[in-house]
């Protein structure tokens, strides 16, 4: 019961530090001895590559194309430069981006291109010939410029001023299930405005309980056993905002929006890693099936 616990002692402390304006310390942290120490763009170059997959290669060709949450290093941006994305506007809620680690990630890319030509379909030649004009980029400000990439932040994108039907592609990975369902819609509401028509959105959205990423033998909706006052309590935090929203629930949401469902990428847990349905509290017990083992979807939408 300890063990299993936790993760509950990890979410306080996270509360806790927010809270106490620490949340640049905690930052800090991340870099030195953290998720970002030695970082290496090969452990996100895969999603440019799914991300080009998924909607047709050729539609990055030549796109305007807006990212929801930039992160700390904006490796799949500089994935989608190299397949021919024309300009890439990024914006996050937090100035994240470390200019430094992004210039470093990017002279890395060299050892990715293998992966990105295989997961996307393009030439490898065709990658490293684009790649080497990034290659001699000494700033990262040189990079960003030569890639076409501006960064917003903090900026709420749903605030930004970008035009009406002058978009090509939206997109976002793993940031829409730490987003509140108002804020979904608000999100989907502005895509399909700066949308042109026949855009697209790509989402890959990540279902599970994240605090099961980092503790083995925890269940990957564990955080589906505990109403909504109980969550806000003990789990519920502004380092890791969870909005425990199911796969239906979102397919609710693009259509809500007006968006056609073009298609949709799912990965399924095991059954073994479910919790029985008497252990999830009332909001979630009648979830289908469906809705409990799926982990994860790589959506995409079109703007009829």
């Amino acid at each position: 019961m300890i063990q299993e616990h936790r993760w509950i002692a990890k979410a306080l402390v996270q509360k806790s530090i927010a809270k106490l304006g620490l949340l640049p310390l905690y930052h800090r942290g991340q870099q030195v001895g953290g998720r970002l120490r030695n970082f290496h763009p090969r452990t996100r170059i895969e999603y440019a590559g799914k991300l080009a997959a998924d909607i047709g290669r050729g539609r990055v060709r030549g796109a305007t194309v807006i990212e929801i949450g930039t992160g700390w290093v904006p490796v799949v941006p500089v994935g989608l430069h190299l397949l021919g994305a024309r300009c890439i506007l990024s914006f996050d809620l937090s100035r994240h981006l470390l200019p430094e680690l992004a210039l470093q990630a990017a002279k890395l890319m060299a050892e990715c291109l293998e992966d990105l030509a295989l997961r996307s379909g393009a030439s490898l030649d065709q990658l490293r010939d684009r790649y080497s004009s990034l290659a001699s980029c000494r700033n990262w400000d040189a990079l960003a410029q030569r890639m076409g990439f501006s960064y917003h932040a903090p900026v709420d994108v749903t605030e930004a001023a970008t035009p009406a039907d002058s978009v090509d592609i939206v997109y976002s990975n793993l940031v829409l299930e730490h987003v509140t369902s108002e804020a979904l819609d608000t999100i989907l509401a502005h895509s399909m405005r700066v949308l042109r028509p026949g855009g697209v959105c790509w989402h890959n959205i990540d279902y599970t309980d994240h605090y099961s990423h980092t503790h083995p033998g925890l269940s990957a909706i564990n955080f589906l056993r505990y109403g909504d006052t109980v969550w806000r309590v003990i789990g519920q935090n502004e380092i890791l905002y969870m909005n425990r929203l199911r796969r239906s629930e979102y397919l609710a949401a693009f259509t809500r929006a007006g968006f056609d469902i073009e298609s949709i990428h799912d990965h399924f847990l095991d059954e073994q890693a479910l919790l029985r349905s008497n252990l999830l509290d009332a909001r979630f017990a009648g979830c289908s099936p469906e809705d409990l083992r799926c982990a994860s979807s790589r959506v995409v939408l079109r703007k009829p």
